[in-house]
């Protein structure tokens, strides 16, 4: 039987494979579910951020060369920093002799398997891509830019010499007014939102394991819930699975946060939670272009794929690609919240 060659079919080239890896079911996260993520793309791999003396970070606009387009640091500009967006790549291999002979379920064709393989392809690199992006930004709420093995690219506390905003309190106390603790934290990002101040929507606290189940188990916490059971027909606090969510209090959701871990490494501290405001164009996401000449010059997308034949048409390789970087444009707005017990 002939060993047939997709690609010379139909070349699955960067636009078409970009195309498909973009029309795949959408892998969602939970800080993409909570927090609303601006995402746009960028015709570069490099940012310049400034910090403003009102705490906030912004982008400095681009210019093309020679435009004579002039971009000055106002006298609110403290300073600013360039950024080189992360790289993210994948490689898979597809052999020929994984398909030869093999018919796609319900088909008649070599070339629907050769199909079918190249979509489980895409669909691992999604996957992979999306929980990338979720470490991504769970670093970005704690101030931090991420390299893809996980270690620390750059702190932008350190950066622009801020100290991150903190709060903690006894959970380990029965006596503790939890709810007036986290009314406290919430006063303290009110302080740094500034003209966000009036847009905020709510908080979201989002909470690791341990935290989560140490507020959860509070006795102040538990008769706040007992009013919020009263008018949502759950049971009590201790037999509801509530990791998902439920009001706290006024304006601020708790949601436990423990399925964000690859190998031994936690997105975020299980002793940790972050109070984050719920507030329009203050978490931001930037796409650079991948890194190949069909993208040069481009508005960057959130991924890519491409693939290129083997010597002497034993397979193909595909490529996948993302480069993106995330940031809080206030990032002393976003409390980090810990039990001093």
């Amino acid at each position: 039987m002939p060993i047939l060659n997709p690609t010379a079919n139909d070349p699955y080239h960067l636009i078409a494979l970009t195309g498909a890896i973009s029309e795949e079911a959408h892998i969602a996260q939970d800080l993409e579910e909570l927090l609303p993520w601006n995402n746009q793309g960028e015709a570069t791999d490099k940012l310049l951020i400034e910090f403003r003396k009102d705490g906030s970070l912004e982008l400095i606009d681009e210019a093309s060369r020679g435009s004579g387009k002039k971009e000055t640091l106002d006298d609110d500009v403290r300073s600013s920093i360039l950024i080189k967006v992360p790289y993210y790549p994948q490689w898979e291999t597809i052999m020929a002799a994984s398909v030869q002979g093999v018919r796609a379920f319900g088909t008649d064709s070599e070339l629907e398997a050769f199909s079918v393989k190249l979509t489980e392809v895409l669909q691992k690199m999604k996957r992979k891509n999306a929980l990338m992006r979720e470490f991504i930004r769970a670093g970005a709420l704690q101030g931090q830019i991420m390299k893809k093995n996980g270690d620390v690219s750059q702190n932008l506390f350190a950066l622009f010499n801020l100290t991150q905003n903190t709060h903690s309190f006894a959970l380990g106390t029965a006596t503790t007014d939890v709810i007036s603790e986290i009314i406290e934290a919430v006063e303290k990002a009110e302080d740094e939102l500034g003209a966000y101040q009036g847009l905020a929507r709510g908080y979201k606290l989002i909470a690791g394991k341990n935290i989560h189940r140490k507020i959860v188990r509070h006795a102040k916490v538990e008769k706040a819930f007992e009013y919020f059971n009263s008018t949502s027909g759950m049971g009590g606090l201790l037999r509801e699975d509530v990791r998902r969510g439920f009001p706290i209090t006024t304006n601020v959701e708790l949601h436990s946060y423990s399925k964000g871990k690859i190998g031994n490494t936690n997105f975020l501290d299980p002793d940790t939670a972050l109070l984050c405001p719920i507030v329009d164009g203050l978490y931001q996401t930037r796409n650079a272009p991948a890194d190949n000449k069909q993208a040069v010059n481009t508005i960057g997308l959130p991924e890519y794929a491409s693939s290129y034949e083997l010597p002497l048409g034993k397979g193909d390789e595909v490529h996948g690609e993302m480069s993106t970087v995330s940031y809080i444009e206030r990032p002393r707005a976003i409390i980090k919240i810990t039990s001093s017990n």
